[in-house]
């Protein structure tokens, strides 16, 4: 069905992390899928290995690194996000940025996503922001960090490149 679409991410070298990989990146957490997205890959098959650690264990980790994996990852949360919705299950997904010592502004980015039950009291509070390719990322940013600060979630819809 649909919101079963998409299979497992194979479990190789770039599937999890060690602590002392040059990435810079904090241990893996115990009990916590932990995927990667790089520049080529399917945005369907990361989407559903989201949505299948969301449904289990409702947390799982995403890493991607540069600006083409950085868009595959958000285009495949967008997509786990609608196979969850049928069931009712929100993500709320927090950016963890990480550098090395050479690099320490690099954009590598760990995406941490947690699953829960959607209700209509969430969405009372919600702020939808359309952002399109002139979007200014300064005023997009700032826009979402006032809503934020008030305490409501924001939803920020993209349409295109």
């Amino acid at each position: 069905g649909k919101g079963r679409a998409g299979g497992r991410v194979g479990r190789g070298p770039q599937q999890d992390f060690r602590h002392d990989a040059p990435l810079g990146l904090p241990p893996k957490t115990p009990g916590i899928r932990r995927g990667a997205v790089s520049r080529v890959g399917d945005v369907q098959k990361v989407a559903g290995f989201i949505a299948s650690a969301l449904r289990e264990d409702g947390r799982v980790e995403v890493l991607a690194a540069g600006p083409a994996a950085i868009n595959k990852a958000v285009k495949a949360f967008c997509v786990a996000r609608t196979y969850l919705a049928d069931e009712g299950l929100e993500l709320i997904v927090s950016p963890r940025f990480y550098g090395t010592d050479e690099r320490p502004s690099s954009n590598q980015v760990l995406l941490d996503a947690r699953a829960h039950p959607r209700t209509a009291e969430d969405r009372a509070d919600d702020v939808a922001l359309n952002v399109a390719a002139a979007s200014t990322p300064s005023a997009v940013a700032g826009a979402a960090a006032k809503n934020a600060r008030r305490g409501g979630r924001v939803t920020l819809f993209a349409m295109g490149e």
